[in-house]
């Protein structure tokens, strides 16, 4: 045993490596390096993994149709997401509908009866699309 633990280290230093010890923990060091760069590494993938779920499920929510129409009209995100959650509760199965037709947008406006700020902003959506 000693003649191989003895040649493995004469291997070594033909190497130009020296086998000495371990004094202290290999976190400790270059090793803390090693160890941080990998955890920022991990936290930043998992950021961007929760940034491009959120991104894709509002994609994914709103449909390609209602954003291009939004954006069409000058609507911003919360105006075209209150129109959606307008579609949702009213049973209107495509929100893009209520910016097309005025009578679908009056109707389902009439059945969800908003109250106080999502009214304001109802009627604000509502001036914008049709009275122009």
């Amino acid at each position: 045993m000693m003649i191989a633990l003895s040649s493995i280290q004469f291997a070594a230093l033909q190497l130009g490596v020296t086998l000495h010890p371990l004094r202290e923990p290999w976190w400790f060091g270059q090793g803390r390096f090693l160890v941080a760069g990998l955890v920022i590494a991990m936290a930043m993938a998992l950021v961007a993994v929760g940034v491009l779920s959120l991104v894709r499920r509002d994609h994914v929510r709103q449909g390609p149709t209602m954003r291009r129409l939004g954006r069409a009209l000058g609507l911003d995100a919360p105006q075209r997401r209150l129109l959606e959650q307008l579609a949702v509760k009213t049973g209107v199965r495509c929100p893009a509908a209520l910016l097309i037709s005025r009578g679908c947008f009056d109707t389902a406006h009439r059945r969800y009866k908003p109250q106080g700020v999502e009214l304001q902003q109802l009627q604000s959506v509502r001036q914008r699309i049709f009275d122009r």
